[in-house]
């Protein structure tokens, strides 16, 4: 499950002096909580770091810690000689507002568990068996010896239970992620406290926007797949920062015969586009990273997405006859 690190990765974290770590833009629990446990990590090595993401931090599990991320790299971290670090993805795509300073950068480490991602950087440890970016974190700290501190511990649980839906997405292969956690555990972690502050804090508007997402739900394909959808004015009515994305994939693909669920969202990166949220059921055949590749986008079998440009109605159209195709066989 988690193949040996390059040793070159591992030089270029050593003899760096200054680095820039750098999450997905629109992060989520794994990629916030994956860039705090690399900035304890490089702290610990002695090394100057800042830890950068252009956000939004809309996900109610990182919303806390957005003041402890920049969102802009320091004149005095844009030396060739810097370390770029990028986690939780592999295509520039992903860190659009700071990518014309990483490929700056003499060398760029990609830490990430997506298995469409791309060829950026030149120090690259991916791993698609990987349930979440920051065990793949853990792993740097144990092959460089460098002690796992409470917080540390707490981020890369936080991390990996936000991205399995609290180990609801493990498979009989992932005896490996319980001997970490095990280990989270004796330096710490309180599970039953984790899961409280994870998945307990929701408001009373993200109760509200999760409804209207469901109201809003339609079935297609003898309802094999559920479909929703944003509205500019929901922003207003929930909150700028009101995210109900995560919890409404749960309750779609609780229902029988639902194998898959599709959300277009309202981009926050670029004008007149449409990021998809691709997931899927566990007994389903139905490879949404796969799906999302038709589009330029990557991420999971069970999980991934893609942006694209356009009004609704055409995208709407594109994507559910590109979905009825692709599944033919599914």
């Amino acid at each position: 499950m988690f193949p040996e690190i390059p040793e070159a990765l591992i030089n270029a974290v050593l003899r760096c002096k200054r680095a820039v770590v750098c999450g997905h833009h629109n992060p989520d629990g794994d990629c916030l909580y994956s860039t705090l446990a690399m900035g304890v990590l490089l702290e610990k090595l002695g090394k100057d770091c800042v830890l950068v993401n252009d956000g939004p931090f809309t996900a109610p599990e990182i919303a806390d810690y957005a003041e402890r991320i920049s969102s802009s790299i320091p004149r005095s971290f844009t030396e060739p000689d810097t370390l770029g670090i990028m986690l939780d993805c592999s295509t520039w795509d992903r860190i659009e507002s700071f990518k014309d300073i990483f490929r700056t950068f003499r060398d760029v480490v990609v830490i990430d568990h997506h298995a469409n991602g791309g060829k950026t950087g030149n120090l690259q440890y991916v791993v698609p068996s990987s349930p979440a970016t920051t065990l793949l974190v853990y792993k740097l700290y144990r092959r460089m010896n460098v002690d796992v501190t409470p917080d540390a511990a707490k981020y890369i649980f936080r991390g990996f239970a936000t991205d399995s839906g609290f180990f609801s997405f493990l498979y009989a292969d992932s005896a490996p992620v319980f001997d970490i956690v095990s280990d989270l555990v004796k330096h710490g972690v309180e599970p039953y406290a984790e899961y409280n502050y994870l998945m307990c804090g929701k408001t009373y508007e993200t109760i509200r926007y999760l409804a209207a997402l469901i109201e809003r739900t339609e079935t297609y394909y003898n309802g094999r797949l559920a479909v929703s959808f944003e509205k500019p004015e929901d922003s207003n009515l929930f909150g700028q920062n009101t995210r109900a994305s995560d919890e409404y994939y749960r309750q779609m693909l609780s229902i029988r015969e639902t194998e898959a669920v599709i959300l277009f969202k309202i981009s926050k990166k670029r004008e007149h586009a449409w990021e998809l949220g691709l997931r899927s059921s566990y007994s389903s055949n139905i490879d949404m990273g796969a799906f999302a590749t038709e589009f330029g986008g990557g991420g999971h079998k069970k999980a991934a997405g893609a942006t694209l440009d356009g009004s609704y109605t055409e995208i709407r159209k594109k994507v559910l006859d590109a979905f009825g195709k692709f599944t033919e066989t599914c």
